[in-house]
């Protein structure tokens, strides 16, 4: 008994477009997003500034120039650099969290509050499993839980200090 229909046509594979090229901009974020990551601060603060002159509205450039700011021990640079990277870009979580957090470090309670309930108020738009590259891939639930700590922790900061 043997199969007397004709074979199917066969199907051409669907084609996957080929990812474009990273830009040298890219390359150069993803180069200064490694020396960020480990720690060489002075080579990332030389690129940092490059990439700042090639690439001024680029909310990336900002954040990771502030943490090089920041590591470096200009903590007011650290905060202009993450509040140009907000003001480029107001839904970029990553900023809102670091921004909070060096507030926090510099005993702005309120604002740095104000910048965790931003990051629970944007991770509503979030799956709780959308990943955040900048933040070492951490999901958004594990974002939204690192920012409801932190603001129990001003919590009760302001209330020993009231």
């Amino acid at each position: 008994e043997y199969n007397t229909q004709p074979p199917p046509e066969p199907v051409s594979p669907i084609p996957i477009p080929t990812p474009a090229p990273a830009s040298g901009t890219e390359t150069k974020v993803r180069e200064l997003h490694r020396l960020t990551n480990s720690g060489k601060w002075d080579q990332a603060h030389t690129l940092a500034e490059e990439l700042q002159d090639m690439d001024k509205m680029n909310p990336e450039v900002h954040f990771y120039h502030a943490l090089v700011h920041e590591q470096r021990g200009d903590a007011e640079d650290a905060e202009a650099s993450m509040r140009k990277s907000l003001y480029l870009d107001r839904s970029f979580v990553p900023g809102h969290y670091h921004l909070g957090l060096m507030l926090q470090n510099r005993r702005n309670i309120k604002g740095a509050a104000k910048s965790f309930e931003n990051v629970l108020q944007l991770l509503n738009t979030h799956d709780e499993n959308h990943t955040f590259p900048l933040v070492d891939c951490i999901t958004a639930a594990q974002l939204k839980k690192l920012a409801e700590f932190h603001l129990e922790v001003l919590k009760n900061y302001d209330d020993q200090h009231e």
